[in-house]
């Protein structure tokens, strides 16, 4: 049996293109290994599944396990590779059976709790003992003075015979179990039965069509609050920085496509059409004038560009707060003591980070227009404030209370979300 603050086990893990030799799992426990490279506990190979297995293996529950595989192959002795070198976290909390599947290069796991597979293995685990206990005590009930072979002989004989009953047990239990799934009702069925009933309980026809027509009145007096986007409709772009960077010949400016292999796709995919404006900042701001600002929005505006008309200040801490805090956390990296100040003062920089979002919002508004649908296409995480302060603003107005039914709003982020 298996102890309360204990669970059974089974790890599955999937190779990408490479099948080693050996795959082993190590980790912080005892029953891990303690990290011993040289002596994992091994997984079995699956050739129909192509996936190494480890049957089963009895953690400890409510505690924070680290794992990570290892691969013995070509007499070498390898880690496996995961973004930014992180160990595998697990903490089990159910005390059912639990199967655990992870990837190569993959740090996600998952989880499938009370499998039947691994119950079977409980049992099989348990008649292994009991046969064991019972083969030694025949051992000891048989002649001290039968020869050794014939004893064996013996013995096998009555393994085999147990081995069929235990059998035939099975398949009894497996038809048993399958005739009491055979004569549960369907929930299609039963759920077909009630609304019969129901329907003979519901009110008259001519009630139902009153309240019916009720119904597609209200439905076209509310307001639209979302709807698809065609061709011809205005679609508003909106990243941190611009596709492109002014560069001073002489005394004039002149635009150039920045090293960004994505904008350079997006803006060659977009450069044609008339109906797409893309707002954002350069890269750096600050090193321009009021004046060379305006030179180069003019530049901008012949290419449907349009700079966000933001404090270069407010600007500069909003791309310190994401740098030095939330890029980090998103991407697993532990904050550096670079990172410190800003997390010391986050309020600070958080109320910056509003008041961009607020600006962006400013320079957007008089761009949507109060007749034709738009989409606001907003790129990365620097925009999740966007949504709510954008419809508070617009709530908020007299002017734009009535666009926000012609208007649907898209964030795409480059970050695998939830992190965990």
């Amino acid at each position: 049996m298996i102890e309360k603050n204990k669970c059974l086990v089974q790890f599955k893990y999937k190779c990408k293109d490479t099948i080693y030799e050996k795959v082993g799992i190590v980790g912080c426990l005892d029953i891990l290994k303690n990290w011993d490279i040289n002596n994992p506990v091994f997984l079995t190979y699956n050739e129909e599944d192509k996936i190494f297995i480890l049957d089963e293996i009895e953690l400890p529950r409510e505690q924070k396990i680290e794992y990570k595989y290892v691969f013995h192959h070509n007499n070498e002795k390898i880690w496996e590779n995961l973004p930014y070198n992180v160990n595998r976290q697990l903490e089990i909390k159910e005390n059912s059976p639990l199967i655990i599947t992870d990837k190569e290069g993959d740090s996600n796991s998952t989880k499938e709790y009370n499998p039947k597979y691994l119950k079977s293995l409980l049992k099989k685990k348990t008649r292994k003992k009991s046969e064991n206990k019972e083969d030694e005590q025949e051992e000891e009930k048989d002649e001290p003075n039968m020869p050794g072979d014939k004893k064996k002989k013996k013995i096998k004989k009555k393994k085999k015979k147990k081995k069929e009953k235990n059998k035939e047990e099975d398949k009894d239990k497996e038809e048993k179990e399958e005739e009491k799934d055979k004569n549960k009702i369907p929930l299609n069925n039963v759920e077909e039965e009630l609304n019969e009933k129901l329907k003979a309980l519901d009110y008259d026809s001519d009630e139902k069509e009153e309240i019916n027509n009720k119904d597609k009145e209200q439905k076209q007096k509310e307001p639209q609050k979302y709807s698809d986007i065609k061709e011809d409709d205005d679609i508003i772009m909106c990243s941190f920085n611009l596709p492109f960077e002014p560069v001073k010949e002489k005394d004039t400016f002149k635009l150039k496509l920045t090293n960004s292999p994505l904008y350079h796709i997006l803006y060659k995919v977009i450069e044609k059409e008339k109906n797409i404006k893309w707002f954002g900042s350069l890269k750096n701001e600050k090193n321009y004038s009021e004046e060379e600002r305006e030179e180069i929005s003019k530049l901008l505006k012949e290419k449907n560009m349009y700079l966000i008309n933001v404090k270069p200040e407010i600007l500069e801490k909003t791309k310190i707060l994401f740098s030095g805090i939330f890029e980090p956390l998103f991407h697993y990296i532990t904050l550096d003591e670079n990172s410190m100040d800003t997390y010391v003062n986050f309020s600070e920089y958080w109320k910056e980070y509003r008041k961009y979002i607020d600006s962006v919002c400013t320079t957007i508004l008089p761009h949507v227009s109060k007749k034709k649908k738009t989409l606001i296409f907003l790129h990365d995480i620097y925009f999740t404030l966007f949504p709510t302060i954008f419809i508070n603003k617009c709530d908020s107005s007299k002017e734009y209370q009535d666009i926000l039914s012609n208007i649907s709003i898209g964030l795409y982020i480059h970050i695998s979300f939830p992190s965990h």
